[in-house]
């Protein structure tokens, strides 16, 4: 009879509803915990799955409006004014420790990665004595 009353009072707590949903909860906790521990175990396989190709990427080539070489032959400096079309990068400006007009064509052709015959095209220069 005992057995009996403590059901009835286990019915009253709401024990047929709460029991399973904590078993339930149990279930999963530790059904999940065995999941992640599995997954957790493996080895790391990324690196086989994964495949990096890597591509040469092409220098883009940005137009140049015109070049002004300011020779000093008195310090023995030259200056260089670079006007460029381009949005992000409108002027540049170099200082070579070079007087000869082929030697500071060659200078400027090998900062902007362009051909000295290319650099030829839109120079002007500039003598100060």
């Amino acid at each position: 009879m005992n057995c009996y009353k403590s059901l009835k009072v286990g019915l009253k707590l709401g024990l047929e509803f709460w029991l399973p949903l904590v078993l339930l909860g149990l279930a999963f906790w530790v059904g999940g915990g065995c999941v992640m521990d599995g997954i957790l175990s493996q080895p790391n396989q990324r690196e086989s799955h994964l495949k990096v190709e890597t591509q040469s990427v092409k220098k883009r080539q940005t137009l140049i409006l015109f070049i002004k070489a300011e020779i000093d032959k008195d310090s023995g400096v030259s200056r260089v004014e670079v006007k460029t079309a381009s949005k992000a990068l409108k002027e540049l400006r170099f200082e070579f420790p070079v007087t000869k007009a082929s030697l500071v064509e060659a200078a400027i052709a090998k900062e902007l990665g362009l051909l000295p015959e290319d650099i030829r095209n839109v120079m002007h220069y500039q003598t100060k004595l």
